[in-house]
């Protein structure tokens, strides 16, 4: 009977650290999906900055053809006027 108080102790001790140690694992786990999340979202925004910065060149020769024409159409109308 004295070695019941000694194995319980050890088991108690066994299962506190058992429970440490998975904290620490799930936290560690956890931190890691995180931040595989974040790698796949900072890439996605990284897409999705340079799909608008070509959408935003494009608009500018765009806008840069237009006033070209205006001015051609505002040359003509005070030629004609």
């Amino acid at each position: 009977m004295a070695f019941l108080p000694f194995n319980v102790f050890g088991f108690i001790t066994v299962i506190a650290l058992m429970v440490v140690f998975l904290i620490f694992a799930m936290k560690y786990a956890t931190a890691m999906v995180q931040a595989r999340v974040q790698a796949a979202a900072d890439s996605s925004y990284r897409d999705l900055a340079a799909q608008a910065l070509s959408v935003q060149e494009a608009n500018a020769a765009l806008l840069s053809e237009m006033a070209a024409r205006l001015a051609s159409l505002e040359k003509l109308l005070k030629d004609v006027g």
